[in-house]
């Protein structure tokens, strides 16, 4: 009984910031602004996030998204301009409410070459009245060290947490 009222009393302490999902990701560096403020317009795209995943190294992620009333499109582009370090890199972004919960993630593991450019992206199709309630872009990144499919198990349990 104890263990319960002591569960029970923590839950009612928990910050918005271990609600929403954030405190999950171990290691990203994280850039967040509120929705729909965008660094850079290029016509219907928002260039949200313009940063390196090594700060030592001219290693750079651009994250843009463009909402419509079905959803969002939201595209990464890596430039690795480093001549000799290839990196698997992870990329997570949340879109969020007031509140600080998430309403929806991606999370991307890419291997990139020295002197090249991968792009990804997917559509995330949000009904409209959870659109509505977009408040907040958070982009986390980091170089993933352990390789492929690292932080995969972390992202499939923020996003079964989504509401749908």
């Amino acid at each position: 009984m104890r263990f319960a009222r002591a569960a029970l009393l923590l839950l009612c302490f928990v910050s918005p910031v271990a609600a929403d999902g954030r405190t999950d990701w171990n290691g990203y560096d994280w850039r967040g602004q509120p929705y729909g403020k965008c660094l850079e317009v290029d016509g219907q795209a928002c260039l949200t996030h313009h940063g390196k995943w090594d700060w030592k190294r001219n290693q750079w992620v651009d994250v843009t998204y463009a909402p419509d009333i079905r959803g969002i499109d939201l595209a990464l582009r890596l430039t690795n301009n480093d001549r000799k370090d290839d990196d698997w890199v992870c990329v997570t972004v949340l879109f969020l409410d007031a509140a600080g919960a998430n309403l929806a993630a991606y999370h991307a593991n890419l291997h990139i070459d020295p002197l090249s450019v991968v792009d990804d992206g997917a559509r995330l199709s949000l009904p409209e009245a959870v659109q509505q309630r977009l408040a907040r872009v958070d982009v986390g990144t980091k170089q993933c060290r352990k390789g492929r499919g690292q932080d995969d198990g972390v992202y499939a349990a923020v996003k079964a947490r989504l509401p749908r």
